[in-house]
């Protein structure tokens, strides 16, 4: 028999070849792969005794070595040991056996529900369906498979906030009323309709004319909903509303398939994600007419299950799979619309309300929404804790706390109950959605707004923001300090080389960050090793350079400074009062006898500082007597002079002092 064995997969192409009338089979790439399933099944049949055999001889070795330790305790572990893997080999194979059987009956029998059960808020009746949905939806329903995870990570649930693991076996979860895709490589886009239609040929026609309109790219490949006779209001001929049970299309979802999968995990890259995220946006921007909800969170890929015989389920569109990049084409400016102005926009749209009214309900219905976060977020609630991790569960919790009466009082009575249902359905989605603990935390905890308010009290907007910037970058320094610090009493306690490339390595820090404290951070840690020669121990030049140099903003211990300048003044009556008390010992300076250079370190400088002008004078005399005594002893005297913590040292000759902030210093020191 002639064949042609290929990999088409759309009925076009096999129709194409069939109508040749030159072909009397056609083998695709789905029946080589399972032709090979099932030879895979048959060899694992027919090699099970051996296995089991195996198995046996495994755990008769393993008892026989187990019975020849010596010590008791050891034997009755290695022994209990073995009964516990025994019992859950036994276990995963009888699970085993019956999954297998569940889907034996399933492919003979079909889907059965032998007892009235609730779904989605309606109680079905018991009903049986004979084969599978993917079956008959096309090439959609195939590639909505493929879409899914394997089966023991594929989530499903007949409850749409307890969404985990049901079965072993793929075809017997994805039977389960809600279903969740493939969150890392994602290839579904899902919208939810917020609203009822009279049947499916209605929801088709509707989403026809956006895609003739040129505002959709193509229809949805599959649509899920639920048919259930509803109570409708109906004015007649004569003036009167009359109520009538219809069958009505409730809520449907509308899946988009993707040919190419986006990669949404953590080494996936940012711009399809964000491209992504804006086609969702778009797609619910174009269908909000529809009752699009944009709160619905598509990174989720969870919702009402097209293969799932508990759902009405149709094939819209089975031929056209555009890509991201189609789809973002023909959405263009409509993808730009943020998510707040788009929950707006689906309030106003659903409510029926003028847009005044439904933004200052929307207004008021939020900040509720958030102050009731806030408090759960304060007080630490146990249910609001729960419900972080689903926000499903967060958004109805949120429904129960807001209860229409008090919701309406917001508006002013600008808003009947009915509209604001509609509204106040957006509010909960959209601050369910937004809330962020992490930034509850930063603004209430740490308290940052206004905390330097006392420091630009008066000031312009510029000279404000340097202030800010100032305050910010002394911030910064001092946790790069703290972080080099902590760093290097690893890396000393570690053993490893003490380098800053092995400091920056374990700090986290770039190497340049490290080596800029690596000074001051080294003169600050308890014990360390001086080198007599220079070495690791900064001079005081070294030591102002690099602790002064990143501290000009601060006058006083922790406190800055705007200007920057109260910090020279300080210094400038330390050195003047040192120089006097030290001056009457050497006499006028000349040209040819140069007056002192005294150098402060910042560290000296700030605890003196803190003393006040009596801290001044203290260190004033403490430096003339140190320089009394020499002269008692006879020693000669050096005309640079500096002193580092507790006590001085001294160079045989002068040096120039490079630092701006001591400008002014060694200026009024040259005047003795």
């Amino acid at each position: 028999m002639d064949g042609i064995i290929g990999r088409g997969t759309t009925s076009g192409s096999t129709e194409a070849y069939r109508a040749s009338g030159d072909v009397e089979l056609i083998v695709t790439a789905y029946h080589i792969e399972q032709a090979r399933r099932q030879r895979r099944r048959k060899k694992a049949r027919r090699d099970a005794p051996a296995r089991a055999a195996r198995a046996r001889s495994e755990i008769d070795a393993a008892i026989d070595a187990a019975n020849a330790i010596e010590d008791s305790d050891e034997r009755k572990a290695a022994l209990q040991a073995i009964d516990d893997t025994s019992r859950l080999r036994k276990s995963l194979a009888k699970t085993a056996r019956a999954e297998r059987e569940q889907v034996r009956r399933r492919m003979k029998h079909g889907f059965e529900n032998p007892e009235p059960t609730e779904i989605g808020g309606r109680v079905r009746a018991p009903f049986r369906e004979k084969g599978l949905r993917s079956d008959h939806l096309g090439r959609a329903g195939k590639l909505f498979v493929i879409a899914c995870r394997k089966a023991r990570f594929l989530r499903s649930a007949n409850e749409k906030g307890f969404i985990t693991v049901q079965s072993g076996r793929k075809v017997l979860n994805l039977d389960y009323a809600w279903v969740e895709g493939n969150r890392k490589m994602v290839s579904l886009l899902r919208v939810d309709l917020d609203r009822c239609f009279t049947s499916f040929d209605e929801l088709r026609c509707l989403l026809r004319e956006f895609v003739d309109a040129g505002e959709l790219p193509c229809m949805p490949h599959l649509v899920a909903g639920d048919i259930a006779p509803l109570r409708r209001s109906d004015r007649g001929p004569d003036g009167v509303w009359r109520d009538s049970t219809v069958d009505l299309l409730v809520r449907p979802h509308l899946w988009f398939i993707l040919p190419a999968a986006v990669n949404m995990g953590l080494k996936g890259k940012a711009a399809p994600k964000r491209l992504f995220e804006s086609v969702y946006r778009g797609l619910c921007n174009v269908l909000l007419p529809l009752g699009a909800d944009p709160n619905a969170k598509a990174m989720l890929v969870r919702g009402k299950n097209p293969l799932s015989p508990w759902w009405r389920s149709e094939n819209f569109n089975d031929e056209t799979f555009p890509s991201l990049s189609q789809f973002a084409k023909v959405l263009g400016k409509r993808m730009r619309i943020g998510l707040d102005t788009l929950s707006r926009m689906a309030a106003e749209e659903q409510s029926g309300l003028s847009k005044t009214a439904s933004n200052v309900f929307f207004t008021a219905a939020a900040k509720e929404a958030w102050r009731i976060l806030r408090e759960w977020h304060g007080r630490r609630d146990k249910g609001y804790q729960a419900a972080l991790g689903d926000r499903n569960k967060l958004r109805a919790m949120l429904a129960k706390a807001m209860p229409m009466d008090i919701v309406l009082t917001l508006g002013d009575g600008i808003v009947e109950p009915r509209n604001a249902a509609y509204v106040l359905n957006q509010v909960v989605g959209f601050a369910a959605r937004r809330w962020d603990p992490a930034k509850a935390d930063a603004a209430d905890g740490h308290g940052t707004r206004g905390r330097d308010r006392h420091l630009v009290d008066g000031m312009e907007t510029k000279q404000a923001q340097a202030v800010a910037g100032r305050v910010s970058a002394d911030a910064k320094q001092c946790a790069a300090r703290e972080a080099v610090m902590k760093a290097m009493a690893a890396v000393e306690a570690s053993g490893t080389p003490f380098t800053r490339a092995e400091v920056a390595r374990v700090s986290g820090l770039d190497r340049k960050t490290v080596s800029k404290h690596w000074r001051s951070c080294e003169a600050r840690r308890p014990n360390r090793c001086v080198d007599k020669k220079g070495g690791l121990t900064p001079t005081a030049h070294e030591m102002e350079r690099d602790m002064d140099g990143t501290d000009q903003t601060k006058s006083e211990i922790g406190v800055p400074n705007p200007a920057g300048r109260d910090h020279d003044r300080a210094k400038v009556r330390l050195v003047t009062a040192t120089a006097r008390s030290i001056l009457p010992m050497y006499g006028r300076p000349t040209p040819a006898v140069p007056g002192p250079i005294i150098s402060v370190p910042i560290e000296t400088l700030r605890a003196f500082e803190a003393a006040g002008e009596t801290g001044l004078s203290a260190y004033a005399a403490a430096k003339a007597g140190v320089v009394r005594e020499k002269i008692k002893q006879g020693r000669p005297v050096p005309w640079f002079m500096t002193a580092e913590g507790t006590g001085a040292r001294t160079r045989a000759e002068p040096q120039r002092i490079g630092h701006a902030p001591l400008s002014r210093a060694r200026s009024v020191a040259k005047q003795w």
